[in-house]
């Protein structure tokens, strides 16, 4: 599994078409097309073939701390498949991001879900503080 999180000032997407991959699309917890947020932790995730449920829970416990540490409640995960040439199949892919999704909400944040399987414009507000833009491998459960 490969996440780049950001400390997002603002998050804009917009879904532009379909990816060609029909059994990859996934509807998001956003109710339009265009999606926005500002003040969050944006996780930008790969779900990767060998990933297993000890990789989800470095990463739920990265992101608690992260949220902690910035004092914000809302949160953003992105499939982003960009970051991995391993990639999980979409089922697999989907049920682990649901799960992060979950388990988030019942750790009491606000977790949107961005679409999956769709082509976006993208616009990111990062400040250019340091540690504002993380990435991480939690390759069979260990964070690289």
């Amino acid at each position: 599994m490969k996440a780049l999180i950001f400390i997002c000032n603002r998050y804009e997407a917009f879904n532009i078409r379909k990816s060609h991959r029909r059994e990859a699309v996934f509807k998001s917890s956003f109710k339009q097309r265009k999606e926005k947020l500002k003040n969050c932790i944006g996780v930008f995730i790969s779900i990767e073939k060998e990933d297993n449920s000890n990789g989800k829970k470095l990463l739920l416990k990265d992101i608690c701390k992260l949220l902690q540490e910035c004092k914000l409640k809302t949160v953003l995960i992105a499939p982003f498949a960009h970051l991995s040439c391993h990639l999980a199949r979409p089922e697999k892919a989907i049920k682990f991001i649901c799960d992060i999704e979950e388990d988030l909400k019942k750790n009491g944040y606000n977790v949107k879900r961005s679409s999956f399987g769709y082509h976006k414009n993208l616009l990111l507000s990062v400040s250019g503080c340091n540690n504002n833009i993380r990435w991480r491998s939690y390759s069979c459960g260990t964070n690289l």
